[in-house]
């Protein structure tokens, strides 16, 4: 991991009941890489069973970042790809 880079999962919780928002954020780079990725969900309260994915920042020549949703239900799902 880059030691300049403040790497770790980060969490909020805002707004008022029934519309609240849980965002937890990842800043994460690749050992003996000057890269790293910058990425965010948020899930709302008024709105159950929406995610919202956010590519803030991934650096590095060639770098990239996948992220994605899997239900422990079976349901099938689709991972998100930032390209």
């Amino acid at each position: 991991m880059n030691p300049e880079t403040n790497t770790g999962i980060y969490y909020e919780i805002d707004g008022a009941e029934g519309a609240r928002n849980v965002t937890i954020e990842w800043i994460t780079s690749l050992q003996g890489y000057e890269a790293y990725a910058h990425f965010m969900v948020t899930f709302q309260e008024s709105a159950p069973g929406v995610i919202e994915y956010s590519y803030l920042e991934n650096t590095g020549n060639g770098y990239r970042a996948t992220v994605g949703a899997q239900s422990m239900l079976g349901i099938s799902h689709t991972p998100m790809r930032d390209h």
